[in-house]
């Protein structure tokens, strides 16, 4: 049996926004570990389910397998692993200019 959201269809995003907000008000965000681990989660969701993506790809636009992953899925996949590699140069402290 499918359960059904309860109030009237549509989804109640104040628990997830609650939810994301004390994550992000803990600082834990800010850790390195903790973002390298988001990261990582989501590569790791985009390549097992990658059928699932391409199925619903194709049934919302008609898109090809093969179109789905040069262009949605590769593509993230891509910049998620460009993101892993230069995260901690991008998050190191910059020295402010003074003029």
């Amino acid at each position: 049996m499918e359960e059904k959201p309860q109030n009237g269809g549509s989804f109640c995003l104040g628990g997830l926004v609650a939810g994301v907000r004390e994550v992000h008000e803990s600082g834990r965000t800010k850790e390195m570990e903790w973002r390298q681990a988001q990261i990582r989660g989501l590569i790791r969701m985009l390549t097992e389910e990658e059928d699932a993506v391409f199925d619903a790809l194709h049934e919302d636009l008609g898109k090809h397998r093969v179109e789905s992953f040069r262009d949605e899925v590769g593509n993230l996949v891509k910049s998620f692993r460009n993101t892993l590699q230069n995260l901690k140069k991008w998050v190191a402290p910059e020295k402010a200019s003074c003029y």
